[in-house]
């Protein structure tokens, strides 16, 4: 049986540092490598372009790959729109074409729309404001506030919750806020901990465990209750 902190030293060993959340306009510039991921941890508070991008893409990755938002962030990036007034300013109709790519985009604009304008009217967000804002659910609110804020809060995602529940940590089909007290009730109370560990879920399941798992040479294997189904 692995507990939580014998998993996060595993994955810590094979992937190091995972440089979470990806500030798109910050590509290969100091502190961040080709692709946005940061080489070190964030000093906080952040800049404000750099939590506009992060909130901006925390509703973008909703139910889509992060290959399919980036494209969006690419057009954003090209329109000037990757802050949160010009998503105010910008027109509707503009702002679902740019982010078409992310999927479900009409919906996207107007929760991008929404959420923007919502944090344009407070000066530190809460997760119960975050919540109200229409489109906003448990996991994108937690990781704006993770990411963005710093608030120690674990992203119980679908990567977290079929990982967790493959090896034996959290039992099938749990929901997410659920899973989130679960792994709260166990771990320490520090963001640059669920930052690292929300990054090296991610690539652990998208090298590992993924639907159909991949058991050949993963490191979690002598632990997991699916190895070899």
């Amino acid at each position: 049986m692995i507990d939580v902190y014998r998993f996060y030293e595993i994955l810590w060993d094979r992937y190091g540092y995972p440089g979470w959340w990806p500030v798109y306009s910050k590509k290969s510039l100091e502190g961040f490598d080709s692709a946005g991921y940061r080489l070190y941890l964030p000093a906080y508070p952040l800049p404000q372009d750099e939590i506009d991008q992060i909130v901006i893409s925390a509703v973008l990755t909703q139910n889509t790959a992060w290959t399919n938002v980036e494209k969006a962030l690419s057009e954003l990036s090209y329109k000037g729109c990757l802050t949160k007034e010009a998503v105010m300013q910008g027109p509707l109709s503009d702002l679902k074409m740019w982010i078409r790519s992310s999927g479900c985009y009409n919906q996207k604009a107007e929760k991008l729309k929404k959420i923007c304008n919502y944090l344009s009217c407070v000066d530190t967000p809460d997760r119960k404001g975050l919540l109200s804002v229409w489109g906003i659910g448990p996991e994108t609110a937690d990781s704006i506030l993770l990411y963005a804020y710093a608030e120690p809060l674990f992203i119980a995602d679908a990567y977290a919750r079929r990982v967790f529940s493959r090896l034996g940590l959290l039992p099938l089909r749990m929901e997410y806020q659920a899973a989130a007290d679960v792994v709260h009730g166990c771990t320490p109370g520090d963001w640059e901990w669920y930052q690292n560990f929300h990054g090296l879920i991610v690539a652990f399941a998208k090298e590992f465990c993924k639907k159909k798992p991949l058991c050949s040479g993963c490191p979690a294997r002598p632990y997991c209750s699916r190895a070899g189904l």
